[in-house]
C-alpha cells in the first residue's frame, strides 16, 4: 500500500531511508525519539504522518539486519517499494542493513563560516596611460572577497594568478602591444554570488590614421585576435542544446517508470552547452597534477573539510589499470571533487564551467520529445554499456555512437553515473533556479546522479531515471561527471 503522504513529502523523506539503514546497521535498534531527531533534518518534523512513515521504514529494515534469508530481504524490498520509495534507494538501504555495503563515512558539520567579505578590487580601473609604439606593460591590483576567479575577455591581456581567495590576492596584469590604437577591455572578477568589472585601458603613440580625423582604433572585447591562443587539448568538447520546451519525467506508459519521475510535464529552458562525453582521465589529469587538490579556492567549505580530513589527493580509482585509460571516464570522484574540477577549469581558461542541472542533463539525453532512451522508445542492445552488454567494466567514451542523443551527446545511457548539481528530492513539475549559486552548492546534502552505469540494467539507464541516494562524498567506481556551461567559450567552435 502506498504512503498517504504526498509525492513532495515523500521526496523530502526519502534520503532518511539511508540514514535509518546506517544507524540500524550500527546499533541494531532505534528508539522513537531517535527517529524524531532524524525528522528535524526535514521540514516535516511536526507532521504526524511523516513520523509514522519513517517508523514503518525502520521496522521493515530492522527485520533484515544481518539476515541471510534472501526471500525475507526481497519481501522487505517490495514492501518499501510499495511505499513509493525510489528503487535504487531501497536496494542500497537494504544491502546496508544486511551488511553487504559498508556505511559511507559521514562528513562532520563544518565550523560556523565567517561573514564573507564583499568582492573588492584595489582600483576601479587599471589605466596604463599612453605607451610607446610597440611596447607592452605590466601592472598589479589586489582583489579580495573570494573564492573566485578572473575572466579575461581579450587575447591581448594576461592575468596571473587566475583565482583569488577571501583575503587580498595580488594579481599581475600584462598587456601585449597593439600596432596602434586603444585597448579597452574589462577583467571580470567572478565569485559564486558577484561579478565585478575592472576595465583595463591603454593607448599607443604614433598610431596610423585609420579612421577619419585620426580617431583611435578600438579593440572590442568581443573581437578575437588575428592569432587566437589555442585551446588546451584537455578541454572537454561541448555540444549546444537549443532553447525551448521539452518533456521532462515519465508517464505510466513507460512500464519501468519510478514514482519520482512523475508527473511528466513540459519545461521550457534557455539554451546551454553540455559536455559531448563524460570527463575522461586525460581531461581530469591536469586538475590532479596542478593545484586542484591543494587550492581551497575551488572547493565548497564542506568539500574542503572532507578533503582535508580524508587526505584526498586524487580520484579513488586513479591508479586502477582497468579504469584509468586516458580515454576512459574518470571514476571514483565525489560530488565535491566534481564541483572543484569545474571551478578549477573555469579559472584556467577564463570561462565559467559547471555541473549541469537535472533538467539540463535530461533534455540533452532525451531531446524535446520525451523519448525513453537517447535513441528512442524501444530498448536495443548494443547501443550503450549497461548490464545487458555484459562487459562488467567501463569503456572508452564514445564507444557507442549508435546510442547518441538527438543533439549529438554521447554516453548518456550507461557506462558511468554522472553527478549533476541538483539536490535530491526536488519535486515535479521541476522549477528552474540557479543551481550553481554558492548558497545552493554549500548545502551538505544528497545530490543526484543521472545516466546509469555498466552495472545497471536498462531500467536505470533511461533518460528520466533519477538516482538520489548519493551523498556528496561518495566515490564509487561507477560515478563520473560531465560539465556544462551557460555560453560558448570565446575562440571555440564547440
Amino acid at each position: 500500500m502506498a504512503s498517504s503522504l504526498s509525492s513532495e513529502h515523500m521526496a523530502q523523506l526519502a534520503p532518511l531511508l539511508g540514514s535509518l539503514a546506517r544507524l540500524l546497521a550500527q546499533h541494531g535498534t532505534l528508539a522513537a525519539e531517535h527517529v524524531q531527531v532524524l525528522l528535524v533534518a526535514t521540514d516535516l518534523d511536526t507532521h504526524p504522518a511523516a513520523l509514522a512513515e519513517i517508523q514503518r521504514w525502520a521496522r521493515l529494515l530492522a527485520r533484515v539486519r544481518g539476515t541471510a534469508d534472501s526471500a525475507l530481504r526481497q519481501t522487505v524490498v517490495e514492501s518499501l517499494l510499495l511505499r513509493g520509495l525510489p528503487e535504487a534507494t531501497v536496494l542500497l538501504a537494504v544491502a546496508t542493513v544486511v551488511g553487504n555495503v559498508p556505511a559511507p563515512v559521514q562528513a562532520t558539520a563544518p565550523p560556523a563560516a565567517p561573514v564573507p567579505l564583499r568582492l573588492q578590487a584595489s582600483v576601479t580601473a587599471l589605466d596604463f596611460g599612453t605607451l610607446p609604439f610597440g611596447q607592452g606593460a605590466t601592472g598589479e591590483l589586489e582583489v579580495q572577497g573570494g573564492p573566485g576567479h578572473v575572466r579575461v575577455e581579450s587575447d591581448y591581456v594576461e592575468v596571473t594568478p587566475r583565482q583569488f581567495g577571501v583575503e587580498p590576492t595580488c594579481l599581475r596584469v600584462a598587456i601585449k602591444p597593439l600596432a596602434s590604437g586603444l585597448l579597452w577591455t574589462p577583467l571580470k572578477l567572478v565569485t559564486a554570488s558577484e561579478t565585478l568589472d575592472v576595465p583595463v585601458v591603454a593607448q599607443w603613440q604614433n598610431a596610423p590614421t585609420v579612421l577619419p580625423q585620426s580617431a583611435p582604433q578600438v579593440v572590442y572585447t568581443s573581437a578575437r585576435s588575428p592569432q587566437p591562443t589555442a585551446l588546451p587539448p584537455w578541454l572537454p568538447t561541448l555540444i549546444h542544446i537549443p532553447a525551448g520546451p521539452f518533456l521532462m519525467g515519465s508517464t505510466d506508459a513507460d512500464k519501468q517508470v519510478s514514482s519520482d519521475e512523475k508527473r511528466q510535464h513540459t519545461l521550457t529552458m534557455p539554451d546551454f552547452w553540455i559536455g559531448k562525453t563524460p570527463v575522461t582521465n586525460a581531461q581530469f589529469r591536469p586538475f590532479v597534477e596542478d593545484d586542484g587538490y591543494r587550492n581551497q579556492v575551488y572547493w565548497t567549505a564542506v568539500g574542503w573539510q572532507w578533503r582535508e580530513q580524508n587526505k584526498i589527493v586524487k580520484p579513488g580509482y586513479w591508479d586502477d589499470k582497468q579504469r584509468n585509460g586516458a580515454d576512459y571516464p574518470v571514476v571514483g570522484v565525489s560530488w565535491f571533487e566534481a564541483v572543484a574540477y569545474c571551478r578549477w577549469l573555469s579559472a584556467q581558461v577564463g570561462h565559467e564551467f559547471r555541473l549541469p542541472s537535472e533538467a539540463e542533463w535530461e533534455k540533452a539525453a532525451r531531446g524535446s520529445d520525451g523519448r525513453i532512451w537517447p535513441w528512442g522508445n524501444t530498448w536495443e542492445s548494443g547501443r550503450c554499456n549497461s548490464e545487458e552488454a555484459g562487459l562488467k567494466r567501463t569503456t572508452p567514451v564514445g564507444r557507442y555512437p549508435t546510442g547518441v542523443s538527438p543533439y549529438g551527446v554521447l554516453d548518456m545511457a550507461g557506462n558511468v553515473w554522472e553527478w549533476v548539481a541538483t539536490k535530491y528530492g526536488k519535486g515535479y513539475p521541476y522549477q528552474l533556479e540557479d543551481e550553481w549559486a554558492e548558497a545552493y552548492l554549500e548545502v551538505d546534502t544528497t545530490r543526484v546522479c543521472r545516466g546509469g552505469s555498466w552495472v545497471y540494467a536498462q531500467k536505470y539507464v533511461r533518460g528520466a531515471y533519477r538516482n538520489g541516494y548519493d551523498y556528496a562524498h561518495n566515490r564509487s567506481s561507477i560515478q563520473g561527471l560531465r560539465i556544462a556551461s551557460h555560453s560558448l567559450m570565446p575562440g571555440s567552435d564547440s
